[in-house]
């Protein structure tokens, strides 16, 4: 599946919600469609955090796609996977990443 994602492109904010909005649809069709394209999402944000164009804290506003796209990005779950999971579970480990990159930050902060 690697040679199938291009790394070298650019999204918008729009662009990138609707691959994963397309993704959630596609999921129970075609698992591996949508897989694909949330690789090629992830790939494309990893790109712009390399490039320092993305902003890698998680949203503070409840939005649905932009919170599934930032924990498919960190934990490298898959659409299926975040579905499938109880969202007791889900909203959990939101809230661990959500301290872990808190403390980061912190720690960052007192560092300069």
């Amino acid at each position: 599946m690697a040679e199938k994602v291009h790394a070298d492109i650019h999204w918008d904010t729009e662009a990138q919600e609707n691959a994963m909005r397309q993704a959630q649809q596609t999921a129970s069709r075609d698992p591996e469609a949508a897989a694909l394209l949330v690789t090629q999402l992830i790939a494309v944000q990893e790109t712009e955090k390399e490039q320092g164009i993305e902003n890698t804290r998680p949203p503070n506003d409840y939005n649905p796609l932009k919170l599934y796209a930032f924990m498919a990005r960190e934990t490298g779950w898959k659409p299926r996977e975040i579905d499938e999971m109880h969202y007791l579970t889900f909203f959990g480990v939101v809230r661990e990443i959500n301290a872990r990159v808190q403390e980061e930050n912190n720690a960052y902060k007192g560092l300069k």
